[in-house]
Formats: C-alpha cells, structure tokens, sequence
C-alpha cells in the first residue's frame, strides 16, 4: 500500500479508535452521499512546484494516493463553495497532516467543501481520518515504477478488488492530459462505500499515465 502513513500496531488502534467515533456520531444529517477525492501525489506535486504548498510533506517524500477532503452530495449534486463559515484551528490542520501531509491542501479543501457540509472542523477532520485510514491502495501502484501507461479499468478494478465492499461504480476517475491527477471514492451517509446517489467523474482517455515519484 501506498499514501502518508503505515499500517503498524499503533496505527490499526487509531482506526479502531476512529471508526467507533464515527459509528457513534449521527449520521450527516441532510446528506444523501459522499465523495472522497484523493489526488495521486506524484502529479499533483509536479503540477504545483512552483507553488508554496509544493513545500509540504506529502511533496518532500514518496507518497502515494493523498486525501484532498470530503466532499457532501444533496439530491445528487456537490455542494462545495461556500464563502462563509469557521476557520480550521492549526491544531486540526497538524492533525491532518499526520495522515496526508500537507496542511495547505487540508486548509484549502475545509474551506472548500468542509464548510459546507454542514459539519464543525473537528468532526469534518474525523470523519477524513477515518476514511484515509480505512482505504488500501494496490501494491501494483508503487512510487519506485517507471512512468507508465494503463486502462482506467485496470486503476478501477485494482483499487476495488483491494477494498472489499466498493465496487467499480463507485470509483470515479480523473486525469489532465493523459495523466493520472485523482481516484474519487463515492460514499453513503455512514462513510460506507456506495454508489447510489453519486456523481462521478470520470475524464480519462482510454490510456492513463501513471506519473511516478521524482524529489
């Protein structure tokens, strides 16, 4: 598996910790669906090199498949763009950062799509945490790879076969160019996978190249 963090004893007690949190908060109330956009490092750290957040962690290391943030689904349509609403503390960016590695992209995405989703910061970073945490990337998708070319089936079936529960309709591609920028994940209210009520995106040719890790 590929991304910010690894899989050890501590990290499986912090998931168990975050999933019984989210199991025991109400579901989002108003929401029908959700998406959970993770960009695909390698790229998005070339696109913006010359930007300042290019300077984060998730740019400064190997890393793989990046949460961006979470992003609400009402009556089948995002809601994101909303220009008012609380600021994320910089004690809940750090705290995002641990598991994507970049507080800019956290701040960015909160003022986004958090702020409208109807969620405060703390439960909006939560509910990220514990679905970073719970995706398994394929090991077929490692940074070390030479650039190269693939269907958008195969990163589809790839990425479902590894997560039992989500099935390939409820995986969403996008590219730039060709080349890979970001996997979306369509959830249901509880932050299960699920298809139903999603819009996916889905802007691949029939070839995607999968950019690999350059310091």
């Amino acid at each position: 598996m590929t991304g910010c963090h690894r899989i050890s004893l501590s990290g499986l007690a912090t998931g168990l910790m975050l999933a019984a949190i989210v199991l025991s908060m109400p579901a989002s109330a108003g929401e029908s669906a959700w998406l959970a956009e993770f960009v695909w490092s390698p790229q998005y750290c070339s696109h913006h090199r010359d930007y300042r957040h290019s300077r984060e962690v998730q740019c400064a290391q190997p890393t793989g498949f990046v949460l961006r943030g979470l992003v609400s689904v009402v009556d089948g349509r995002p809601v994101d763009n909303c220009n008012e609403g609380p600021e994320m503390s910089p004690a809940l960016l750090d705290q995002m950062a641990r598991f994507n590695g970049n507080r800019f992209l956290s701040e960015l995405a909160w003022r986004r799509h958090g702020r409208c989703s109807g969620l405060e910061p703390e439960q909006w970073a939560v509910y990220a945490e514990h679905v970073d945490r719970r995706m398994s990337w394929p090991d077929g998708y490692r940074l070390e790879n030479p650039a190269r070319d693939v269907t958008p089936e195969q990163i589809v079936a790839s990425i479902a076969a590894d997560n039992p529960g989500l099935s390939p309709e409820a995986i969403g591609l996008e590219c730039r160019r060709g080349a890979l920028e970001s996997v979306t994940i369509c959830l249901d209210e509880r932050y299960a996978f699920s298809a139903a009520g999603c819009p996916l995106v889905r802007s691949c040719g029939d070839r995607v190249r999968l950019r690999p890790y350059h310091p």
